[in-house]
């Protein structure tokens, strides 16, 4: 597979939030918001924290945090998704 496709994010969810930025080197994807980038400052080269620990850990990044951000969107998403699916009265 192509890994210039993949979202390969510290939370472990590959489904796409929206707003997502690829390593320089490896060409992976991982969520902005689970590694900490805003769409406000978003670098002009990016390294992973597979291929940048050191970058990771200064920007904070936690495992557990990302993977909490993302469980909420998809559940978020899956509650849009009933509603919208439900009969109107």
């Amino acid at each position: 597979m192509d890994p210039s496709t993949l979202i390969i994010c510290i939370c472990s969810i590959t489904s796409d939030d929206g707003f997502t930025i690829q390593c320089d080197n490896c060409l992976t994807w991982q969520h902005a918001v689970c590694i900490r980038i805003a769409p406000d400052d978003v670098p002009e080269e990016y390294l992973c924290d597979r291929c940048d620990p050191a970058a990771a850990l200064e920007r904070g990044v936690d495992k557990s945090r990302a993977y909490s951000i993302q469980k909420r969107r998809e559940e978020e998403e899956d509650d849009d998704e009933e509603e919208m699916a439900a009969p109107q009265q």
